[in-house]
């Protein structure tokens, strides 16, 4: 059987166990969680904070050009290099997707990368069980 899965979003205990129920499974990105929109959790959130997550998100939704300043004022406030903590977040969420996915031998995953994912780390952290292909 081939399945489809998309917005993983670093669920990949249930992509696993998708993966175990299928021939081939097409994985459309994002796998990683830069931002969950339900919660305010994600790779964000585990650099600034949960709190000030939620109040991005928020101004976000009503003006998204305050939204893209306030993000550069609280990396500057919080003396942040957001780009080094995005990358290192990412990093560690392709090793646990290598380590979770990668038990599962019996299935070929597809990958198509999402407008979150950062292809070249992406790609440098696929079990063998998973191949990139150009979306």
């Amino acid at each position: 059987m081939t399945s489809v899965v998309s917005d993983v979003h670093g669920a990949f205990d249930a992509l696993a166990r998708v993966a175990a129920r299928s021939d081939r499974v097409l994985v459309l990105g994002d796998l990683a969680n830069l931002i969950d929109y339900r919660t305010n959790a994600g790779i964000l959130a585990d650099i600034v904070g949960r709190d000030v997550v939620g109040e991005l998100v928020a101004l976000r939704m009503t003006d998204p050009e305050a939204a893209r300043n306030a993000w550069r004022t609280v990396a500057a406030e919080l003396d942040l290099d957001l780009r080094a903590g995005i990358r290192d977040g990412l990093e560690a969420t392709y090793r646990d997707m290598e380590r979770i996915v990668g038990a599962v031998e019996s299935c070929e995953l597809l990958v198509i990368h999402g407008n979150v994912d950062d292809p070249l780390t992406l790609r440098s952290h696929l079990p063998v069980s998973m191949r990139w292909v150009q979306g």
